[in-house]
C-alpha cells in the first residue's frame, strides 16, 4: 500500500467521522473511522502508515474539536505503536485477530485518552466510557472486517505452492 492511498482513506474516513457519522448514533455512540483505520494499517501492514497517520490525523482532530491540543495523536501514535508490535505475534489474515487487535486497540485508545484528560483536569469520565465501551467495540470490529475486506491482504497462488487450493475467504 502506497502512503497516498492510505492517506486519501484516512481523509475520507476523517470527512465521514466528522460530518455524517455525527448524525448517526447506534446505541448512542458512532464509531471512530479513524481509529479503525489506524489499527488496521499498523496491523496488517510493514511501515510506517499507521504511526505516520495516527500522528497527523490526531492532531488534525485535536484542532478541530479537542480543548487540548495532543491527546488524540499521542493515543493515535501509542495504539500504532502498539499495532505494529501485536503484528509480530499474530496471524495478520484471520477475523479472530483482526477482532482481537480491534479490542485492544479500541480499549487502549480510550484508556490513552482518558488518563491524558484527568491529568489536564478534563471533564470526560471513566464510567461514560466504560459505559459506551461494549458498543464502540462492536462498531468498530463491524467497520474493521468492512475495511479489512477492502484493503487487506489477499492470498496470492504462487505455482509451487502444491498445497493451495483456491482463494482464501477472510473468515
Amino acid at each position: 500500500m502506497r502512503y497516498a492511498y492510505a492517506f486519501l482513506l484516512c481523509f475520507i474516513g476523517f470527512f465521514l467521522q466528522s460530518t455524517v457519522l455525527t448524525r448517526f448514533s447506534v446505541f448512542g455512540t458512532s464509531p471512530n473511522l479513524i481509529l479503525c483505520l489506524i489499527l488496521l494499517l499498523s496491523f496488517l501492514y510493514e511501515g510506517y502508515y499507521g504511526i505516520a497517520l495516527g500522528v497527523l490525523f490526531g492532531l488534525i482532530q485535536d484542532l478541530s474539536f479537542a480543548l487540548i491540543i495532543g491527546p488524540s495523536s499521542l493515543s493515535y501514535l501509542l495504539v500504532a505503536l502498539l499495532m505494529s508490535e501485536l503484528r509480530r505475534y499474530l496471524y495478520r489474515d484471520s477475523v479472530l485477530n483482526i477482532f482481537l487487535a480491534s479490542v485492544i486497540g479500541t480499549t487502549t485508545y480510550y484508556g490513552i485518552y482518558w488518563v491524558i484528560l484527568a491529568i489536564f483536569d478534563g471533564i470526560y469520565r471513566i464510567e461514560i466510557i466504560l459505559f459506551e465501551l461494549p458498543a464502540l467495540l462492536g462498531h468498530h470490529f463491524i467497520i474493521m472486517v468492512l475495511f479489512y475486506a477492502m484493503i487487506g491482504r489477499r492470498s496470492i497462488r504462487h505455482p509451487e505452492d502444491r498445497y493451495y487450493k483456491g482463494n482464501r475467504s477472510i473468515f
